[in-house]
């Protein structure tokens, strides 16, 4: 298992349904469904790979973040990438 794996297991048993990661998206009318959705390189290639032609050169923003890796991956095509995360989850890696 990889170490990225192993951080991703880590903030799910221990962040996710939390009564504090809760009260902090009450607090900020931030509520998530708490799911990361590219997790790995090969999914974040997947999507540069779809959208190359559409971001080439250009400046991104991605809303929902996660934990960066697509932004990563944006920023090297992209000319400037903007990545915005609201889960407490997800910016704490």
């Amino acid at each position: 298992m990889s170490e990225l794996s192993h951080m991703l297991d880590y903030m799910y048993e221990n962040m996710d349904g939390r009564e504090c990661v809760e009260d902090y998206h009450d607090r900020h009318g931030t509520q998530t469904a708490g799911i990361l959705t590219v997790y790995d390189d090969e999914r974040a290639g997947l999507i540069i790979d779809r959208l190359y032609d559409r971001i080439a050169g250009k400046v991104v923003v991605e809303i929902g973040g996660g934990i960066g890796l697509l932004a990563c991956h944006l920023a090297g095509v992209a000319k400037r990438v903007f990545c915005i995360e609201c889960d407490l989850m997800w910016m704490s890696c």
